[in-house]
């Protein structure tokens, strides 16, 4: 009897930990201002800013945010010139992302990151 209790104890445990994790993992690491700001610059039906690079339709926050996380893991950094502290993260994907300020088809992803790693903006280059 209390084999099976114990049993149970550790799945329940091991449920709420891995619930836990996943939680964790779903959480986005694009805050809501950037998000604002990539939307307003950088979105496929952004009108405003024309000669701006833009996301294809195709590419959604989540994806993006995904997106983000694996550039930044993944990818290479450059310090960027316009701040102390900032990173610039490239990661070339397999297929186009969007255009660049040219409209040319764009596979990398670029994402400028704080000096406490937090993303400011990110577009397709």
């Amino acid at each position: 009897m209390k084999f099976s209790k114990l049993l149970l104890s550790c799945m329940l445990l091991s449920g709420c930990i891995m619930a836990f994790a996943a939680n964790a993992e779903a959480q986005t690491i694009i805050p809501k201002e950037s998000q604002s700001l990539i939307r307003h610059r950088h979105w496929y039906d952004a009108a405003n800013s024309p000669n701006l690079p833009h996301f294809y339709r195709s590419i959604t926050m989540k994806k993006l945010d995904f997106m983000a996380k694996e550039t930044i893991k993944h990818g290479s950094v450059l310090p960027a010139i316009d701040g102390p502290g900032k990173k610039i993260h490239q990661y070339k994907y397999p297929k186009a992302i969007g255009v660049n300020s040219q409209g040319v088809k764009a596979y990398f992803l670029r994402v400028v990151t704080d000096e406490k790693g937090n993303v400011i903006t990110a577009f397709p280059v």
